[in-house]
């Protein structure tokens, strides 16, 4: 065994046999920094000093491993939260230089993410009432993202007040602001002229109602905003959208879960770049449906549209007129069909029609030659499917919890399909002639076909034999010759057929 050393100032390398290891400060300047941007906030600014005076020089100044600092505050209590009056002063300090570290720093600090800052910390180390923003400042002139996550206990609707203190902000991401929450309070996001997104999860769950006084009229003067969320409003939440939401001239994205509203506005159609629209409802008997202008045809650049968790018994006939439609998602609607002159969606790819009350697969959905994932589960009285170019591109189908008693014939026609979900259809027997439809099928990687939850083991990997037990039926018998003529038909690939659900691998 040969080993060679060299002198600490000129790095060490370490030769044994083959294996050689090189002193890592061999890196140059740029790798060094992208080796620690995969630290750690914390161990980046307390850890990385302490190793030598090349690496504590190299955090000193600005460059983009401290562009983007993620603060977890559980990193700074964990271990500390019940100790001694010695600990809880450790960590004091511990965040008092985080404090120290961002005031020295700010003109090159562009983003901060905060997470898990409990109000049991805010009362133990002083936190002034500013809340969140005000701890930070000194960034207020050149911060441009900030996120903020699991800090409900202190991050407080009166607090938003002080983020308009951040004028260049482009993003700005709040998981957990406390309800209820009075629309003039976020009203005063609108001073964000610069905002791009904006996304607030509203801490309350269920049905309360988080938001109150309509919608924040104010958010529409934030004309260069690409991307809004609002989530878990509650519903009556949002009574309509003020028309003013024609300010919106580079909206790409709007998305706003679990709201009451009752129509959108006409003003809509002048949002000419907006791609996709989620509007989330409750799926609560007598909430009613919102209704859609005819002004949303003039859209063409929207590719979803999701309007799931309402209650509709049919769709608006502008929904049949959107040609340009690339997703459509009506789940969790008492839907028993389709209008039959929705025949425009030529270039529709995703079509979600679970949860519904589907007898029969819609007409207008059979003409969809582009269509590539077929979702239509849990519609009990759904229990055939019928032939059409629906087929020819299709990849995913998912037709679990509906009322299949067989493989159905058509789906021979699906030469493209690569994932079948048939689980929970009790009733489907697997014969001769639905094996030899699988069989054929050439781009098939997966198939589930579980048949009820005491049949739970995914087939693919290990096992070899199959053991009859007290609960196996002829049926479940005819499924695993199934897997096993799959893997002589195919053994140079992989495939993942699930007959049960606990998670069990078998080769098939």
């Amino acid at each position: 065994m040969s080993e060679s050393k060299k002198s600490r100032g000129e790095g060490r390398e370490l030769t044994s046999g083959q294996d050689v290891v090189y002193n890592v400060n061999k890196l140059s300047r740029e790798l060094l920094i992208r080796v620690f941007g995969w630290l750690p906030f914390h161990q980046r600014h307390e850890i990385i000093p302490l190793v030598c005076r090349k690496w504590a020089e190299l955090t000193s100044v600005p460059c983009p491993l401290w562009e983007h600092p993620c603060i977890d505050l559980q990193l700074y209590i964990d271990g500390h939260a019940t100790g001694t009056s010695t600990d809880q002063d450790k960590v004091v300090v511990r965040w008092a230089n985080v404090l120290q570290w961002f005031s020295v720093r700010a003109s090159w600090v562009h983003s901060v993410e905060i997470r898990n800052f409990s109000e049991d910390f805010a009362m133990q180390h002083d936190c002034p009432p500013g809340g969140l923003a005000s701890l930070f400042g000194t960034l207020w002139d050149y911060l441009e993202n900030l996120y903020i996550s699991n800090c409900a206990p202190v991050m407080r609707a009166d607090d938003l007040v002080h983020l308009t203190c951040f004028s260049k902000l482009v993003r700005l991401n709040i998981d957990s602001l406390r309800g209820p929450v009075e629309a003039r309070q976020i009203n005063h996001l609108g001073r964000l002229t610069n905002l791009q997104e904006l996304r607030i999860l509203f801490a309350g769950h269920g049905l309360e109602q988080n938001l109150l006084g309509g919608f924040p009229e104010q958010l529409t003067a934030l004309r260069k905003l690409r991307e809004l969320e609002l989530t878990s409003v509650g519903p009556g939440a949002f009574i309509t959208l003020p028309n003013s939401i024609s300010n919106w001239q580079e909206l790409r994205d709007l998305q706003l879960y679990r709201c009451g509203f009752e129509k959108l506005p006409e003003s809509i159609s002048a949002l000419s770049k907006l791609d996709t629209l989620l509007i989330e409802g409750f799926s609560t008997p007598g909430l009613g449906s919102i209704e859609l202008p005819d002004s949303m045809s003039k859209l063409t650049l929207l590719r979803c549209l999701i309007l799931s968790g309402w209650c509709y018994s049919t769709l608006p006939g502008v929904v049949g007129r959107l040609s340009h439609i690339q997703e459509l998602d009506f789940s969790f609607n008492p839907l028993p069909s389709l209008p039959s002159d929705f025949q425009c969606w030529h270039n529709l790819e995703v079509l979600k029609l679970n949860c519904c009350e589907l007898q029969k697969l819609p007409e207008a959905v059979r003409s969809c030659s582009k269509l590539m994932q077929l979702d239509v589960a849990a519609n009990d009285d759904l229990d055939a499917l019928p032939t059409g170019p629906y087929l020819a591109n299709l990849k995913d189908l998912d037709l679990s919890r509906c009322d299949f008693h067989r493989i159905p014939s058509p789906l021979c026609g699906a030469t493209n399909l690569e994932r079948l979900d048939m689980s929970y259809n009790t009733c489907m027997e697997v014969d001769a002639e639905g094996r030899l439809l699988l069989l054929n099928l050439p781009a098939l990687k997966q198939i589930n076909i579980t048949k009820d939850r005491l049949h739970a083991v995914g087939l693919r990997g290990r096992r070899s034999e199959f053991k009859p037990t007290p609960w196996t039926d002829c049926s479940m018998y005819n499924l695993f010759l199934l897997s096993k003529e799959l893997q002589a038909h195919r053994p140079a690939r992989m495939i993942d057929v699930r007959l049960f659900d606990e998670q069990e691998d078998l080769a098939v």
